[in-house]
């Protein structure tokens, strides 16, 4: 393809172009996701710690700075953590934030009055003021034909001419309805119906343009027990006593059955509150911008062996030719920074682990010869540091995991001969710590039963 610009001018403002493409592409981009899936909106979320260093943050398992703030959407939950660092012990989170609730102004399978006598009662039967005393009443599910009603209605005295509506209302009180920002109505109906609160219409299932006594429904619904959800604008509600009517149209006058059932909730305007969180990971799904401190105690109790060599492949077979690798674990409630360990041999070699690695709590990390071919064998091992600058002895040598005082952490004086498994080194076999809580330098403790080894994972 042929240049499209013919000066340097021109190649300058190319570059600015797709500068500004990248600026604005986040925004552009989480636009279309709030479109595509319909969810509300997003939520800024901050991570502290208290003590600053004293832990390791994550959101959905990637690690994130002391003073994150990034942006989630509404609708996804989200899992955080805090992995405290060697040191200190989690004594407890915070979440501060506006929060908001959900309240469930009628429940589905209330008790309704119901009118069933076949009667046109135009529009005053949709206003508060209406004098339904001579109603029936029962709870929902009310209706007739399907055998699962909690009140059955009734529909005349002929089975093929039956009533085309049926009224129902229900009264209730509030106090405060300034603390409402949305109101949800969920209907089951069959077949169709028309929803009144306080007189006004806010929602329409299943039935044609202008509705009076007479009109059927739309068609007959197969599904009879799907509830449909409206957003309705709280502006409608009153302090005091609030009438929810329906009214419930049949398809056509021999339809079997009727159904109905109908509830509404109030979703309330956030509130800013502190909570307090016991545990060192929580699942939030965020409603609005929330920040998450984490707080630690210093632990002054003295870790020993914080870190063991677990697995070590000193000979790998030709099939299958991982080249040298050492695997360690980490068998401390706490997240090690390795920054500054080294691993050693008895000839003097050492490979320093690169600044900032993490080894996590009960978690593994694999050091290996070349990364390449190791990668060729094990593929699924997510936690591995490469190249080492030295190779195994076949027949046995000292290996070292030193941390940044040069001080011996853990040592294994391994051979290929017994009391150490003689299966190993070329054939496939590793050899495997059978417990991390033993001594780890004595060859008894160890075995070869696992064709090409287990990186990364736990020995069973």
């Amino acid at each position: 393809m042929s240049p499209t610009f013919n000066s340097v001018a021109r190649w300058g403002q190319n570059v600015d172009q797709m500068r500004l493409f990248v600026m604005e592409r986040p925004a552009a981009a989480t636009r279309h996701l709030l479109d595509h899936f319909e969810w509300s909106g997003t939520s800024a979320i901050g991570l502290r710690l208290h003590v600053p260093d004293s832990a390791v943050l994550q959101i959905n398992g990637k690690r994130l700075g002391d003073g994150f703030q990034g942006g989630y959407f509404h609708e996804i939950p989200i899992r955080v953590r805090a992995t405290p660092r060697s040191g200190y012990t989690f004594s407890h989170g915070e979440t501060h934030g506006a929060v908001s609730s959900s309240e469930n102004i009628v429940p589905a399978g209330s008790v309704w009055k119901y009118s069933d006598v076949g009667a046109d009662l135009g529009t005053a039967w949709r206003q508060t003021g209406y004098d339904d005393a001579a109603w029936p009443s029962g709870p929902a599910q009310l209706g007739y034909g399907d055998g699962d009603e909690a009140t059955v209605v009734g529909y005349g005295t002929d089975a093929n001419n039956r009533y085309i509506t049926t009224y129902f209302r229900k009264s209730f009180a509030l106090t405060d309805v300034a603390r409402f920002r949305s109101l949800s109505i969920s209907l089951l109906v069959d077949d169709g119906a028309v929803a009144y609160l306080n007189g006004q219409e806010i929602a329409c299932v299943n039935m044609p343009g202008r509705v009076q006594y007479t009109v059927p429904a739309s068609q007959a619904i197969a599904e009879e027990d799907v509830f449909s959800e409206f957003e309705v604008s709280p502006a409608g509600l009153k302090s005091g006593v609030n009438t929810l009517a329906v009214e419930v149209h049949q398809a056509s006058s021999n339809g079997p059955d009727l159904s109905f059932d109908c509830s509404l909730s109030g979703e309330t305007f956030a509130a800013e509150q502190t909570d307090r969180v016991d545990t060192p990971e929580i699942t939030i799904t965020p409603a609005g911008d929330m920040q998450l401190t984490a707080f630690l105690d210093a632990d002054t109790t003295p870790i020993v062996d914080p870190i063991v060599i677990t697995e070590i492949n000193f000979k790998s077979a030709p099939e299958a030719d991982s080249e040298d690798w050492i695997e360690l674990y980490n068998r401390t409630a706490a997240a090690l920074d390795l920054t500054g360990w080294q691993l050693g041999d008895g000839a003097g070699h050492a490979y320093a682990l690169p600044a900032d690695t993490l080894l996590w709590p009960d978690g593994y990390l694999v050091l290996c010869r070349d990364k390449i071919k190791f990668k060729a064998v094990h593929p699924y091992v997510k936690n591995l540091l490469g190249n080492l600058t030295f190779g195994l002895s076949s027949e046995g040598e000292s290996l070292r995991v030193l941390d940044p005082e040069n001080k011996i952490i853990d040592r294994v004086d391994y051979a290929s001969v017994a009391p150490w498994p003689e299966t190993a080194g070329g054939t496939g076999y590793t050899i495997e710590l059978m417990d991390v809580s033993r001594d780890n330098n004595r060859g008894e403790n160890w075995r070869a039963v696992s064709l090409f080894g287990t990186p990364g994972a736990r020995h069973e």
